[in-house]
């Protein structure tokens, strides 16, 4: 499972979740690296699996193509949508649009459009249940949310930080999840 890399949004401080944006060529650079990483382990892989998100997107060409995979969108695995209305925008452009937000702490309260963290939560173990059916080797492309909500979870490990483009190696056998290892990822 990897996360996307730098993404433009992450450059002009904007709020993530379900915004749209691309990778920088620092993103795409790091990507490449974490690939050349992986290929390092000689490890079988059938196919990349997208979040629907260009950032994410963008990062699943690149490994598809540098280990020759093919790649599939996934919607399962999008990032949590923590901040709803406010999602590519900066501080300063919700307060413009939005004044009545001014002070709202995002963390802790309501935002209009945000998905609720059980639904985020129960979509998570959807998806991992749905992966697993599938019988095959993968290779997840998604984003810090969705990856550390599947860690603490499913593995039941916390991530402290994801960095653009941290990995874990993780497999399941006989309904049992093993963090073999990461990179680029800091646990509690």
């Amino acid at each position: 499972m990897m996360r996307h890399g730098e993404s433009t949004g992450d450059l002009t401080d904007q709020f993530g979740g379900w915004d749209d944006d691309h990778l920088t060529p620092v993103g795409k650079h790091q990507i490449a690296d974490a690939v050349t990483e992986i290929e390092k382990k000689n490890l079988a892989f059938e196919k990349v699996l997208s979040s629907p998100l260009l950032r994410a997107q963008g990062t699943a060409r690149i490994v598809g193509n540098q280990l020759h995979l093919p790649v599939e969108v996934f919607h399962l695995v999008k990032e949590f949508n923590a901040y709803g209305v406010f999602s590519g925008l900066t501080a300063r452009e919700v307060v413009e649009l939005y004044p009545e937000f001014e002070g709202v702490n995002v963390k802790q309260d309501y935002v209009p459009g945000q998905e609720r963290q059980e639904d985020f939560e129960e979509r998570v173990r959807l998806a991992m249940k749905m992966i697993v059916a599938r019988g095959e080797g993968v290779i997840v492309v998604a984003h810090g949310g969705f990856i550390s909500n599947f860690c603490r979870l499913i593995i039941g490990q916390e991530i402290k930080k994801i960095g653009d483009g941290g990995w874990i190696l993780v497999d399941i056998d006989d309904g049992n999840w093993t963090l073999f290892e990461s990179d680029n990822v800091e646990f509690k």
